[in-house]
């Protein structure tokens, strides 16, 4: 080939090269300036307020937004319109949209029915709890097994640090003792008084008391004491049910306290039938229907709930008559059923002690009573604002709130942020027993933007009151 048809391949590979860096250039320009137009998603809520994020998913009662990195969720008879991937489409008609379309005569009767304000509070459909996903009862006893074999994963990290008074061979102080003198010796007393109060000692306590079950070996009875309350700490404070229902499967079956902690262990790993199998043991138990109301509600078998419930009301007075009809309140309410909810509640403040024919035991149960008829008076109270609880007419801010906790007020702040809950925090409180209801309860209502929420196991004070708390700062924030 010679130098002439070189040189001309040369320039014509020149050109191509050229135009093919013009043509990735526009292709990039495009690409920038597609994603660039991509319109965001963005939802309008009737009160005028709007809102960016992307739309996750829209559901028949809720829709789903992501904002930055969190996914909440808005109640979809809040909403005016939602516009995703550039299409808007009105979902609740207002103001000067279009008219809907014609309806008949029956319709047009309905529809104004519905408009009509209320006198009572009606049943509503209640929020069921999202269907878990079943765990197989062999895969539980690999978890339980598992965790038998091995020690927790925290274990190395966490240092025992304990007074040098506590004597790791005594568990448990002599009834009557001082508590303060008993929390300086015995490693229980310790746990109690000064490491529940203190997220941050939990592990530190679980230790303990493990150093203190291998010191047990010969004291059959203390062994036992300890393990039982192993088990609740793993269950109530760490949330490990594999580990829990170990502790609790080495205890002697058919009592109350191990048969329901071992069943709350299964339903939380997985098997409600597991669990309704034992609690089912235990409905007629006098005076401890009301916890079994309270686990058939959080399993959703409402039914189950009310009917153990009504059977305990019609059996008990006093301290268990008020804490059983509490509890078929709470389970009314998780229905939906708001009317029958606060015709639960009323009853409360209607039921009396008789004299128990010892004067200090009775001043002490008409004292608990009246802590119950509090809590049921807040109780209807809040299931009201539930029905008007509005989050897009509140104004963005802080606003705080308190409520009676077991030791003394527990106080909240709440923040609000483009019509819907950003944040809840518990300010101050006395409780010492609330186990995870501090963290648990505010998550739960940021997470269900309301006041919807599960009560902690054996924590049910502390966790209405955080609830009636924040029902109160936002009760204050939209008058």
């Amino acid at each position: 080939m010679n130098d002439f048809s070189n040189g001309f391949l040369s320039l014509m590979r020149k050109r191509m090269m050229k135009r093919k860096s013009i043509l990735l250039g526009c292709i990039l320009c495009l690409t920038l300036f597609t994603t660039a137009a991509t319109p965001q998603d963005k939802i309008e809520f009737l009160s005028g307020i709007s809102m960016p994020g992307k739309v996750v998913k829209i559901t028949d009662e809720v829709i789903v937004v992501k904002i930055g990195s969190r996914e909440r969720e808005f109640p979809l008879d809040k909403i005016y319109a939602v516009t995703q991937d550039g299409k808007r489409r009105v979902i609740n008609e207002k103001g000067e949209s279009p008219a809907p379309p014609k309806r008949d005569k029956v319709e047009a009767k309905e529809e104004k029915a519905k408009e009509e304000p209320k006198k009572t509070i009606a049943k509503r459909p209640g929020k069921k709890p999202k269907k878990r996903k079943k765990v197989s009862p062999r895969n539980i006893e690999k978890r339980i097994k598992k965790a038998e074999k091995n020690k927790p994963d925290w274990w190395d990290d966490v240092k025992l640090e304990v007074p040098d008074t506590l004597d790791l061979t005594a568990w448990r102080a002599p009834s009557g003792m001082d508590a303060k003198e008993a929390a300086e010796k015995f490693p229980s007393s310790y746990i109690w008084s000064k490491v529940i109060p203190n997220p941050d000692l939990w592990k530190m306590g679980v230790k303990l008391a493990h150093q203190c079950l291998k010191k047990s070996e010969s004291n059959a009875s203390q062994k036992t004491r300890i393990m039982a309350e192993l088990a609740g700490y793993y269950k109530n404070l760490l949330n490990d049910y594999a580990r829990a229902a170990h502790y609790y499967r080495q205890l002697p079956a058919g009592s109350f306290g191990v048969d329901v902690g071992l069943g709350d262990c299964y339903f939380e790993m997985g098997n409600a039938d597991m669990a309704a199998e034992l609690y089912k043991k235990h409905e007629k138990t006098v005076g401890r229907d009301a916890d079994i109301v309270r686990r058939y509600t959080k399993m959703g078998e409402i039914k189950q709930a009310l009917k153990v419930g009504a059977a305990m009301v019609k059996s008990s007075d006093g301290r268990d008559k008020a804490i059983s009809l509490l509890a078929c309140g709470d389970a009314a309410r998780a229905d939906g059923d708001y009317k029958k909810a606060i015709e639960y509640y009323e009853k409360v403040k209607d039921v009396d002690v008789p004299d128990r024919g010892d004067a200090k035991k009775t001043k002490d149960e008409r004292s608990r009573v009246d802590r119950m008829k509090h809590r049921a008076k807040v109780a209807a109270r809040m299931v009201k604002l539930r029905e008007a609880l509005d989050l897009s007419k509140i104004p963005d801010g802080t606003y705080s709130g308190k409520a009676r906790g077991y030791g003394g007020d527990i106080e909240v702040e709440v923040v609000i942020k483009g019509g819907a809950i950003e944040k809840v925090n518990v300010t101050s409180h006395k409780e010492t027993r609330f186990y995870t209801a501090m963290q648990s309860i505010p998550a739960q209502i940021v997470q269900n933007q309301g006041l919807k929420v599960d009560a902690v196991t054996s924590a049910t004070v502390s966790s209405d009151a955080i609830v009636a708390a924040v029902g109160a700062a936002l009760e204050e924030a939209m008058k």
